[in-house]
């Protein structure tokens, strides 16, 4: 089932996608009722905002990485708790990828993060060779 869309929810709330466009973006420029109608349709077809979308319209992404050598250390797993505790505080998601402590994976694991052109990427403990 394809995701629904700014169009989808236009659609169904009788409006146009711009505006629906400002009312997922909080802007304030929308009355009360409009901004009510369009949430609900959003609501109602179980729409979600395309972060990746809005990442390359606006030139970042909202996320950073972190590549840790052993999800399973005590250590990482604190490491993220309170990086993600700081990350939702501003407003960042936060991608976490482990390597198993073995670098291949972790080779395979940093190029995909890199290949999401993240805000920033944290190597915790990695066991690759700097290159």
């Amino acid at each position: 089932m394809a995701h629904p869309t700014l169009e989808d929810v236009a659609a169904r709330a009788g409006v146009s996608r711009a505006l629906v466009s400002l009312v997922m973006r909080g802007s304030p420029k929308v009355g009360k009722e409009r901004r009510e109608a369009v949430l609900k349709a959003a609501d109602e077809l179980g729409y979600r905002p395309n972060v990746m979308a809005r990442g390359l319209a606006a030139g970042r992404t909202g996320m950073v990485g972190v590549l840790a050598a052993d999800l399973h250390d005590p250590l990482f797993a604190a490491l993220h708790d309170g990086l993600a505790d700081e990350a939702a505080r501003r407003g960042v998601r936060v991608l976490l990828a482990g390597g198993g402590g073995r670098p291949a994976r972790e080779r395979a694991a940093l190029g995909e993060l890199l290949d999401l052109r993240l805000d920033g990427l944290l190597l915790a403990g990695p066991r690759i060779a700097a290159a």
